[in-house]
């Protein structure tokens, strides 16, 4: 028993330490459209040219709330890094909880004071897409060109710290525009 501690710690700093995909080995996000908790629509569409991460949680999820007030930082971290007043970085995170457990999305969300929009899968539409092993929390970041450049599945106490890094790298790297106003010069 005592081995198999040391492995399952290896296997998860190994899966914290990953980096990025290539921008080759990246594939395009699905698009898709949800509502908030105030009924209004939003599309991934709407965050073209920023970085997103969208998580996956679920209102009886423990490591899923330990998870989202990080997330919640970041949003308003590296939402505008630059300062240039456009957003840099957004979260989305997208609630998994059936259409009987809404008014829990609601006070959770509510309690918990999160900076970042809160979305409605309730028919698992989205989930299905980006998420098809249905594990709460899974965490998609999609870089400013709208591919998916890396996911984590779960979340153990320090992920957090490779998110972060993460979030950097892919602000940094800019999107097609950056590349080409650079070209240009």
């Amino acid at each position: 028993m005592r081995l198999l501690r040391p492995l399952a710690f290896a296997a998860v700093l190994g899966a914290l330490s990953t980096p990025a995909l290539a921008d080759e080995d990246r594939s395009p996000a699905p698009g898709f459209t949800l509502d908030t908790l105030d009924g209004e629509s939003v599309s991934l569409d709407d965050f073209e040219g920023q970085v997103v991460a969208v998580s996956f949680w679920a209102t009886w999820c423990r490591p899923c709330l330990q998870e989202l007030p990080h997330m919640s930082r970041f949003h308003e971290t590296y939402g505008d890094v630059d300062g240039d007043g456009e957003r840099d970085f957004t979260v989305l995170a997208i609630s998994t909880d059936g259409p009987e457990t809404l008014a829990e999305v609601r006070q959770t969300a509510r309690r918990q004071r999160w900076a970042m929009q809160v979305l409605l899968d309730q028919e698992g539409d989205v989930s299905a897409q980006l998420n098809p092993r249905g594990t709460n929390p899974f965490t998609v970041f999609i870089d400013r060109n709208g591919n998916i450049a890396h996911s984590h599945e779960g979340y153990s106490s320090g992920d957090e710290e490779g998110y972060e890094t993460l979030i950097q790298e892919l602000i940094a790297e800019g999107g097609d525009d950056a590349g080409d106003e650079a070209a240009a010069e």
